[in-house]
């Protein structure tokens, strides 16, 4: 009888253990599985930015919300990682290190507890490149992304983005966040749009298109190296028009004393690599109208000696990258014109030899090592010169 009494106190006292614990030996299962009845996410991925990456995967049956778990080293788990709580898809990590990896896993979340982790997503932060057309024709604007390994270009999903009519010329802003087009024939307008800073997509800025004065038809468009405004030449006006852009939005908004005086029919415009200075050709008289830029203001002050003389139909204009010589495609009279840059007014002074002998040219730039010069010309070929320009076709 005694023996029985020691085994029944035994038993109830370990019943109460198993109680305070959670109660069964079912119970101790739950405690070990917590959010078992969540399934692990699937179908993480990490795609890069400039210093940023975003995670996205499937959602998960029964989540109220997600953790990340990322490290610098493969591998990374719930225990050995750094927790960022509830987060969801996508999740958007930013102010890292271009060029080095980043590892991830996710987890789903709710009242009961926590998932095991999803498989591993790793990324390596770095720059996209976008390249971006105006179709005259078609009045939309074809988006491409860039292979920095070998320059291939590859149509972007959703391309090409829808503008106004007869879009004339392109430019993004120096930060990679806006796009903006100048839309010629009968639109006069600015259409200004959002950089999907992963895919390179076009998103309208709310208020575009931007109207310009009626019948101005903008033919080209640059962003100030600084990203604080666009310049916009007015052929049937001769004018440029400034606009300042908002940082947030990207809307434009013209500033005091747009419209600025050029000369007749001015085409192209551009600026040098500091921001000081713009330079327009004006297509209708022959002429390179210099400009000193305000730095508060985006207002034009022509140059002492401003306008320059070009070749016959000037109708595209570069800076180089080293800020020290201007290039000008001369349509009438194929040639280039080249000058080079007072560093302290902007004036410009003629290169030795120049005008130089191209074809019909109605494009111009020159490569960013600034060694090479090409040209675009009408009849379907490209002109290359050195830096000595030597013109070479190909």
């Amino acid at each position: 009888m005694r023996k029985f009494i020691q085994s029944l106190l035994l038993f109830l006292s370990l019943s109460a253990v198993l109680s305070a614990c959670g109660g069964s030996s079912s119970g101790v299962n739950d405690l070990s599985n917590r959010g078992a009845g969540l399934a692990a996410p699937t179908g993480v991925s990490a795609t890069t930015a400039n210093n940023q990456i975003a995670l996205t995967w499937s959602a998960v049956s029964g989540a109220t919300s997600y953790n990340a778990y990322w490290s610098l080293t493969t591998g990374v788990t719930t225990k050995n990682g750094t927790k960022i709580t509830g987060v969801s898809s996508p999740y958007i990590q930013m102010g890292l290190t271009n060029g080095t990896p980043y590892y991830y896993v996710i987890t789903a979340v709710n009242a009961t507890g926590e998932s095991i982790a999803s498989s591993q997503a790793s990324a390596t932060p770095a720059t996209n490149y976008f390249a971006y057309v105006a179709n005259i024709g078609a009045s939309n604007v074809s988006a491409y992304t860039i292979n920095s390994m070998t320059g291939a270009l590859s149509p972007i999903v959703g391309s090409p983005f829808a503008a106004g009519t007869g879009p004339m010329s392109v430019a993004a802003d120096p930060t990679g966040k806006f796009v903006y087009v100048v839309n010629g024939s009968a639109s006069d307008s600015i259409s200004g749009y959002t950089i999907g800073a992963f895919n390179g997509t076009l998103t309208e800025i709310t208020g575009s298109p931007f109207t310009t004065s009626a019948n101005t038809f903008p033919t080209s468009v640059i962003v100030d190296p600084t990203g604080k405004f666009v310049y916009v030449t007015s052929s049937n006006s001769s004018t440029v028009l400034v606009y300042a852009i908002n940082s947030t939005t990207g809307a434009l908004t013209e500033i005091t004393g747009s419209p600025f005086a050029a000369g007749n029919g001015p085409q192209s415009v551009t600026i040098d690599t500091t921001g000081q200075f713009a330079y327009v050709t004006n297509l209708g008289d022959g002429t390179i109208s210099a400009y000193t830029i305000n730095a508060t203001t985006g207002a034009l002050t022509a140059i002492l000696g401003s306008p320059y003389s070009a070749g016959l139909s000037p109708y595209s204009i570069v800076v180089d990258p080293t800020g020290k010589y201007v290039y000008v495609a001369n349509m009438g009279s194929y040639n280039i014109s080249a000058y080079i840059i007072n560093a302290s007014r902007g004036a410009l002074s003629a290169i030795s030899g120049s005008p130089f002998s191209s074809g019909f040219a109605d494009s111009i730039t020159v490569d960013p090592t600034g060694k090479f010069v090409y040209t675009a010309n009408a009849d379907g070929t490209i002109v290359l010169a050195q830096r000595e320009l030597d013109f070479l076709p190909i």
